[in-house]
């Protein structure tokens, strides 16, 4: 745009060379929210509720690795006394199969008194390799939840491997 001075008290004269008057604008706009339906106040308290949240679901996952270690060991100290009870009863059964065959050598007794025994000490035994069976597995679990192996076990490894030499 070009202008021309004219003497004072006149007003300007304005000329343009291309032909084309264009206008320019700069403006800003500043927004500011006075009320928002209480969100601000809302998402603050959704927050600290997840926070609350995820703390209980931790306490929970704690509880429940508590849980799971007491039930294995616990297991573990069940069967493996189980296990003694059942090695105990082996030894009776053949102390009442040897005196079941001493009185049926003095034929106090019959061949089927002795044959029920033999059937008694059969089924003990067997009860003995289903206990040691349960100790294996709850010394694995144990194994799997605490991270060592438990020394009961370790003892009834050892009963085992010895019965096995005999």
């Amino acid at each position: 745009m070009i202008t021309r001075s004219l003497p004072s008290g006149l007003p300007p004269t304005y000329f343009t060379q291309n032909g084309n008057n264009a206008t320019y604008g700069v403006g800003a706009t500043i927004t500011q929210t006075i009320f928002n339906g209480f969100q601000t106040a809302n998402r603050t308290r959704q927050a600290e509720a997840q926070v609350l949240s995820a703390r209980e679901t931790l306490r929970v996952a704690e509880q429940t690795v508590l849980l799971n270690a007491v039930t294995a060991y616990m297991n573990l100290l069940r069967d493996t006394a189980i296990l003694d009870l059942q090695r105990r009863n082996v030894e009776v059964l053949q102390e009442q199969l040897r005196q079941t065959r001493d009185r049926f050598n003095v034929g106090e007794v019959t061949r089927t008194d002795v044959a029920q025994s033999e059937s008694s000490l059969a089924a003990g035994r067997s009860q003995v390799l289903l206990a040691q069976s349960n100790v294996a597995t709850d010394a694995a679990i144990y194994r799997q939840v605490i991270g060592t192996v438990p020394a009961s076990s370790r003892q009834a490894h050892r009963w085992t491997a010895s019965r096995r030499k005999t």
